[in-house]
């Protein structure tokens, strides 16, 4: 209708219901663009509810939304890189430093130029006051830090209330707030409180929610319209290197991702240093424990056979099966989805992050088997299970081929603790879930009586590299393999999307 005000928020009808209970039962809203707007209810009456199925966190069982003239969530990649939001309350990575989470967070926006991410970040922490805290850890940081920070996250990218503020620089008009405050935090700005006198001294129009009736709020407003330059600015979206960079960054950052490589590497310390002392032994244990005392480049293979059964399934399960659920305990799964990262993205780089933790892993056992090999033991040729003998510098390649098929193996596991990570927001518990199917799938693997299920385990050729020692090198073990392992990323891939695509993050 002509001269109407443009709406920030527009909803018809909105309702959510988990189960047999329905916790917002439909909502009517018209907020214009231009005001702030609080939003009072008591406890349980679904007020963050309403907020997370406007950001499209959580989706709508009934009725109509749209955000800045886009319905919801068709609209959700449009709009999002608009919108900023602070969520029942900050969520951020404890063992990153406050710039480092806003940078995180701005590379998941996968508009956002990467050129000019730092002096965004800069700046943003300049506006909340939190420059001297930039490089602190934010487990270091007081709850009021933490709040601030959440503040600088809404107002990281050029929104459309900044472009808006810069053109009209008009007077705040809500009671209790200063100018200076307003103007910074320029509308459409939501408030969710659950006190009235509260509420009232921070908004010029106060929505009261009740708890299962029907309702509406309309206000007189001035339109606005998107800026030419805000739009200019997402024509293009970035191919999201910056995000699974960010990813690496997060997770070799973590203190636990070191301690688990350090454990890996004592693996063949632990091998060479016994064999050393005791002169070999009597020749009992795992493959290639022989040969050791003859040719240090065996500890490596040795540590492999060793770490395979257990040690790289838990450190791999750990990664997995933190890779959804630790966002989510966390509370920053919530700030990557409204960043927007986008669900499928944020799956494709969580498993490539997984992925390139097992290459990591791997590495680990190999390079310091051979490390550690070389320090203690003499090196030279190597007798292949042909019989063929190879030099040093081919036998190293072959160690770093057989790094790789151990890589290979363990994707289809990853992709398992990716799926099981979707389903429950306890990281532990999918850690163990995905630790205990890998064990189940070797037990299975070791009885005669399943064995027409083997070919189908997919730790079915995790010991199987022996090819690979051979004169000429036959892949027909690495082809299988490979071919098994894809099969379960594809299979738990489609099922770890089919159930992030719609679950409602309500952590």
């Amino acid at each position: 209708m002509s001269g109407s005000p443009a709406l920030a928020i527009r909803t018809t009808g909105l309702t959510k219901r988990f189960g047999k209970q329905t916790v917002v039962n439909g909502i009517d809203l018209a907020v214009p663009r231009g005001s702030v707007f609080g939003f009072l209810g008591p406890n349980g009456s679904g007020k963050t509810t309403t907020i997370r199925m406007l950001l499209g966190l959580a989706s709508a069982s009934d009725g109509e939304i749209a955000l800045l003239d886009q319905a919801m969530p068709a609209g959700l990649a449009r709009v999002l890189p608009q919108v900023g939001a602070l969520i029942e309350g900050p969520g951020f990575s404890p063992f990153l430093s406050g710039a480092a989470n806003l940078r995180r967070l701005d590379a998941a926006d996968g508009f956002a130029p990467a050129a000019t991410r730092t002096a965004r970040v800069q700046h943003a922490l300049e506006r909340v006051g939190l420059t001297h805290a930039a490089g602190k850890k934010v487990r270091a940081y007081s709850l009021g830090m933490k709040q601030r920070l959440g503040i600088a996250n809404a107002l990281l990218a050029p929104r459309e209330h900044d472009q808006l503020a810069r053109r009209r620089r008009r007077k705040a008009s809500v009671t209790g707030c200063s100018r200076r405050r307003c103007r910074r935090a320029s509308p459409p700005r939501r408030s969710c409180r659950h006190s009235w006198p509260a509420a009232c001294a921070c908004a010029a129009s106060v929505w009261s929610r009740p708890r299962s009736k029907t309702s509406s709020w309309r206000s007189r407003g001035r339109g606005s319209t998107l800026s030419s330059d805000l739009l200019a600015r997402r024509e293009r979206r970035a191919l999201g290197w910056g995000f699974f960079a960010s990813e690496l960054s997060v997770l070799f950052r973590r203190r636990r991702t070191w301690a688990m490589l350090a454990a890996l590497a004592a693996v063949p310390v632990l091998i060479a240093v016994a064999i050393r002392l005791t002169d070999g032994g009597s020749g009992r244990g795992p493959a290639f424990l022989d040969r050791i005392t003859q040719n240090g480049l065996f500890v490596a293979m040795t540590a492999l056979v060793v770490a395979i059964p257990l040690f790289l399934p838990l450190t791999v399960g750990v990664v997995a099966g933190d890779s959804i659920a630790g966002e989510a305990s966390s509370g920053t799964l919530r700030y990557l989805l409204v960043a927007p990262v986008g669900r499928i993205r944020l799956l494709v780089v969580k498993y490539a992050a997984a992925a390139v933790f097992c290459l990591a892993a791997t590495l680990t056992v190999s390079l310091a088997g051979i490390l550690i090999g070389v320090a203690l033991f003499p090196v030279g040729p190597v007798t292949l299970l042909s019989g063929d003998t190879i030099g040093v510098g081919e036998s190293l390649l072959r160690s770093l081929l057989i790094a790789l098929y151990v890589t290979v193996g363990l994707l289809g596991l990853s992709a398992i603790g990716l799926f099981i990570s979707t389903l429950t927001d306890a990281p532990v518990g999918a850690m163990a879930a995905t630790v205990v199917i890998s064990i189940v799938s070797q037990v299975l693997d070791s009885l005669s009586q399943t064995e027409w299920l083997h070919p189908w385990l997919f730790s079915h050729y995790w010991l199987g590299f022996a090819d690979l020692l051979r004169q000429p090198l036959d892949w027909s073990s690495f082809g299988s393999n490979a071919l098994l392992q894809l099969g379960y990323v594809v299979v738990f891939g489609a099922l770890a999307y089919g159930r992030f695509a719609s679950k409602d993050v309500l952590s």
